[in-house]
């Protein structure tokens, strides 16, 4: 007691004497915060991947760790790599017995754990002690209890991981900007050259077709709903997408799908094949709906009309019974689709941007944009529409949102697909969501606890 006493009388001189305490704020103890962090994030890493169903093999600690060091390093190629393995895993839903297909699981989740942040953020090794980060891992898997609280654990993940989600995005955004700048006048100038082709109308809105089969008959509106074959490429003859390769037509709402579509469907009649030439801004615009269409994209459609259907003599509404099974079907059918994932509980989702770092828990608040539809693609709901995003707690949102939006990190764009019971039930909610629907949201998150 002396002692302590001693030494706060001392201090206290110092403090009234020189200033020096008051000048020497206490320094951050840099190996603490790291051994912190890096508890932190193996177990928080461990609980996410508690989620997806793995084997005890394909959750090796020294495989993932042995990954984590390459992911780290930002390596494109490997990061890449990582995702397809990890997709087929997750599509497959067989667990890996033989040890060495196990331990790759393993190995690629720890590549495409940070590997997505690294390849546009440096990461040094030096930030994270992976033995503790790895004794974390294995304790967490174990169950055992942590030294850390989940909030503290967040809060440490947060404190390193949003600096460089910002730098991430900020990067991201400049790189997309300028690849739609090339992209828009790669555009302009493909289209200001096929418009001296034989065969080619320009419109006055700048969009373009070519008849390639002419039919006579009834043309459909805005309003009707159409059948139709299509085959879709960039400038560049890359496809994007293509029901002609899938061997199965389409039918949606024209009043669904972009402009340059509800600008030429309606000039065609049922047997017609038209090969439209879409610039951007009728398009997808500065937005990239997928991997496969970068922003700024100009886009050629060939598209056949094959029908426009008439809709069966029926009430006014579909029957809540009639929504609830139109759901279940589109989601079986939906589940065999290429990079869609199904939960325990029903939900999919498609993994459209992947991003890196902290998730968002059911406590949180988040910053998302989202377009939301209806499995027959009508629109009911887009922050991306009215060009502001939205900030909300994750609690407060549809059980599909609560399941959905914690599996993703900032950054990562993400396809959901919800079942009724998932969403609004049997109950209605607005105009548009009728009881029993099966929502699709397209959902970025941007931001978890904005300030």
């Amino acid at each position: 007691m002396k002692t302590s006493y001693w030494m706060v009388c001392f201090s206290a001189f110092l403090f009234l004497s020189t200033g020096l305490l008051a000048q020497d704020a206490p320094k951050e103890n840099k190996k603490e915060t790291i051994e912190n962090r890096s508890y932190a994030y193996g177990a928080m890493i461990s609980k996410g991947i508690a989620r997806m169903g793995l084997s005890k093999d394909e959750k090796n600690p020294d495989k993932f760790i042995e990954g984590l060091k390459v992911g780290m390093k930002g390596n494109k190629e490997a990061f890449k790599k990582a995702q397809t393995v990890l997709q087929g895993r997750m599509q497959s839903k067989i667990v890996s017995t033989d040890v060495k297909a196990a331990g790759e699981v393993a190995y690629n989740l720890g590549v495409s754990a940070i590997g997505g942040l690294a390849t546009e953020v440096d990461i040094p090794a030096t930030d994270f002690d992976l033995k503790v980060l790895k004794t974390a891992f294995i304790k967490a898997e174990a169950g055992e209890a942590l030294k850390l609280t989940e909030d503290e654990m967040n809060q440490l993940l947060q404190t390193y991981f949003e600096p460089k989600n910002k730098e991430y995005q900020a990067k991201v955004e400049e790189k997309k900007k300028a690849e739609a700048a090339v992209n828009i006048e790669a555009g302009k100038a493909f289209l200001a050259k096929n418009a001296k082709k034989k065969g080619v109308v320009t419109m006055e809105n700048g969009m373009q077709y070519e008849i390639i089969t002419a039919a006579t008959g009834r043309k459909p509106s805005v309003a009707d709903k159409v059948k139709t074959h299509y085959h879709g490429t960039l400038i560049n003859g890359d496809v994007f997408d293509s029901s002609v390769e899938r061997g199965e037509p389409i039918d949606f709402p024209l009043s669904g799908v972009i402009k340059g579509w509800q600008e030429g469907i309606p000039l065609m009649s049922i047997g017609a094949k038209y090969r439209f030439y879409i610039p951007q801004e009728l398009a997808y615009g500065l937005q990239s709906p997928s991997p496969k269409i970068p922003a700024g994209s100009t886009l050629i459609f060939e598209v056949e009309l094959l029908d426009i259907p008439v809709a069966p003599v029926r009430p006014a509404q579909p029957t809540l019974q009639e929504n609830l099974a139109a759901g279940e079907a589109f989601l079986a059918e939906n589940a065999k689709k290429e990079g869609v994932v199904t939960l325990p509980s029903g939900l999919q989702y498609l993994v459209i941007v992947e991003g890196s770092g902290p998730k968002a828990k059911l406590t949180d608040r988040v910053k998302v944009h989202y377009h939301g539809t209806l499995i027959d693609g009508t629109v009911f709901d887009s922050s991306v529409n009215r060009g502001t995003p939205a900030t909300f707690g994750v609690n407060q949102v549809v059980k599909g949102w609560q399941e959905g939006i914690p599996l993703m990190s900032v950054g990562a764009k993400y396809r959901l697909f919800i079942p009724a019971r998932l969403a609004y039930g049997n109950q209605a909610a607005g105009a548009k969501i009728k009881g029993g629907s099966t929502l699709i949201f397209d959902v970025e998150l941007f931001e978890i606890n904005p300030k």
